[in-house]
Order: structure tokens, then sequence, then C-alpha cells
């Protein structure tokens, strides 16, 4: 698991606690994955009508991360800037290696990743947090070699390498 400093500075994220959902991840958690154009993978609660079909293998990465594009509510979690940050930390985190899990053994589920980009300034409260899920595959991405060159958001890439890091 590669992270900036600014997630760093979150805390040990060695052993992350498991978190609970709200309604909105549980749903999209109990849809599951489905393989799609290009053979990608994509969240079946985010993947409708209206998406493009001619996907081509180089660029799968790419449409995968426009599709697989998840807000991470902020329901029931303090308003104070440390327990926010904590809660809302353990939130992403934990339901980025459960829809990691989920995906392991679909085809392209072994080059998964997830991409969590969460908001640490002073406006914390409302620019949120969003994980972002594609497979590595052809030329996409190579933005997230450099996680420091993102600035004001906590980011950390989470392999499926990285699935024994979150404690049961």
């Amino acid at each position: 698991m590669r992270m900036n400093q600014r997630m760093r500075e979150l805390g040990d994220r060695e052993n992350i606690p498991q978190a609970a959902f709200p309604i909105e991840l549980r749903d999209l958690l109990d849809e599951g994955w489905r393989n799609g154009p290009a053979r990608s993978l994509l969240l079946k609660g985010l993947y409708g009508k209206g998406w493009r079909t001619d996907w081509e293998y180089d660029h799968v990465g790419a449409r995968e991360y426009e599709v697989n594009d998840v807000w991470v509510p902020s329901a029931g979690l303090s308003k104070n800037r440390a327990d926010f940050l904590s809660g809302m930390t353990a939130r992403a985190f934990s339901f980025a290696f459960t829809a990691l899990r989920l995906a392991q053994g679909l085809d392209g589920g072994d080059t998964l990743v997830a991409v969590i980009s969460m908001s640490v300034d002073s406006d914390y409260l409302s620019s949120g947090t969003t994980i972002k899920f594609f497979t590595r595959r052809g030329t996409y991405p190579d933005y997230f070699e450099d996680l420091e060159r993102f600035e004001l958001d906590a980011v950390a890439v989470i392999e499926p390498t990285d699935l024994d890091k979150l404690a049961q």
C-alpha cells in the first residue's frame, strides 16, 4: 500500500480497523462486480445504461476509473476534525478493502486497484472522500506513481497484495 504524506499523517495504516458502512456503500457491495466491455471490471451499482461500450483494452483502466467512482458518505461521523478524519479514513479503507476482496476470483480482479482521495484541509466537511477503482492494464494510469504531487488531499493506492492489512 502506498500513500502520500498527508495520508500517513492520519495514522498507522498497517492495522486498519473495520468500519461500518452507510446504506449507500452497503448497497454497492451487495450488488457486487461484473465484467463489462473489453473485460473491464465494474461495480454493478454504478454501471448503468448510457455508458459507452466501445472500450479498447489499452484504455480500459481509464473507463473503469470513470465508472467506478464511489463517493463516501459522511453520515454519522462527528463534525470535529480529528474524529471526522479518523472515522472517514476507517470507512474509506474498509470499503476499499472489502470491494477489492469481492472482486478477487473475477476476470481482472487480481489487477484491480483502489485509490482513496480524502480532503484534509479546512474544507474537509464539504470536499469529501472518493474511492476510484481501475485495473492495471495497458498504459493507464501513470499519474499515481508520484503521490506527493497531490498536495491538497490525503491519497492512498491499495493493490490486491495489500488485502491482508485490514483488521478482521
